[in-house]
């Protein structure tokens, strides 16, 4: 059977990303969809750029500025589809990404998530680089590693059964977490199944929520409160404190991949502690070695130096995501 998938753009000021985010899910390779963008009170040109793609396949939605979780809400409730998915306005999908977590959510009847991995973009100028994501393949009921960790990203990953959120809307309010918190609820009640290739190209611009680091960490604390004190049992509470490290982990990564300045590494290297110090055992983890390896050699090594070097893995990085893409 050939499903229908709803697929939401907020959209907010958006004119220099959104027609491409578009094109890559016109090229979709499940072509029975619609596109929903909710304009949500931008200034500049978004709504020109939407009206000059021509498919009769994309509605537009106008509404006074009120939040990116608002405007997704508004897009659930104008959808139609069997299967919704979202999509932030400078993202990326690769062209199989909705016709593979179609079919990973059809052969498992009593999943209502599907994800895939994620390859982050990075905006400077002209140049872009590529790292990739974490390549987790947690399936199931993944509720409990999902509190420890936001695995999935980002609300341009998810593709959700429409039962799946019948109850379920994005929290307005919430600001940068607001796909963690939705994903979580949705973790609490279904179980998630992944598409282990990488699928979703989240773009990182310097006007995105991911450079106003202090915000982001003020909400991500918040997330953390609400969440167990509202959907987490009794025999999870164990994990709040791995969530609290997780996170300042994940922060001393904000500061640590910004501007290369004696304040950014310094708060870098806070947030790193201050993630051990909640829970030591991560100081044995790959990954936190691998944050302090790094930081040492941003202290260190002379910048022109430092440059050569990460201008070569740049390209390396490239280079490999070119080679899995073919390979998948």
């Amino acid at each position: 059977m050939n499903y229908k998938i709803s697929v939401i753009v907020p959209a907010y000021n958006a004119e220099r990303t959104i027609g491409k985010t578009i094109q890559s899910v016109l090229e979709q390779t499940h072509q029975n969809l619609e596109i929903i963008v909710v304009n949500d009170g931008s200034s500049d040109g978004t709504v020109d750029v939407v009206k000059s793609i021509q498919d009769e396949r994309i509605n537009i939605y106008n509404h006074s500025n009120s939040g990116v979780s608002a405007s997704r809400n508004r897009g659930i409730d104008y959808s139609s589809g069997n299967f919704l998915a979202f999509i932030d306005s400078d993202d990326l999908w690769s062209d199989d990404k909705l016709e593979r977590q179609l079919q990973a959510l059809l052969q498992d009847k009593s999943a209502g998530v599907a994800y895939s991995w994620t390859v982050f973009m990075h905006d400077s100028g002209e140049e872009t680089h590529f790292v990739q994501g974490a390549q987790v393949r947690y399936e199931g009921y993944v509720f409990p590693k999902l509190l420890e960790s936001n695995f999935v990203g980002s609300g341009s990953n998810i593709l959700v059964r429409r039962d799946a959120i019948r109850d379920i809307r994005f929290t307005v309010g919430l600001e940068a977490v607001e796909d963690y918190d939705f994903c979580l609820r949705l973790a609490k009640s279904w179980n998630y199944v992944v598409v282990p290739k990488n699928q979703i190209i989240y773009r990182k611009s310097p006007g995105s929520i991911s450079s106003k680091i202090d915000r982001m960490e003020g909400q991500y604390l918040r997330l953390v409160e609400i969440t167990y004190q509202s959907i987490v049992p009794e025999n999870l509470m164990y994990l709040k404190k791995t969530s609290k490290s997780y996170m300042y982990r994940y922060i001393a990564e904000l500061y640590l991949s910004g501007t290369r300045s004696k304040a950014n590494l310094r708060l870098s290297l806070a947030k790193l502690l201050k993630a051990i110090w909640i829970k030591p055992d991560i100081v044995f983890e790959y990954y936190t070695r691998l944050m302090f390896l790094i930081l040492l050699v941003k202290a260190t090594i002379p910048n022109r130096l430092l440059d050569l070097l990460v201008n070569y893995r740049r390209n390396k990085s490239l280079q490999d995501l070119r080679v899995i893409q073919e390979s998948q």
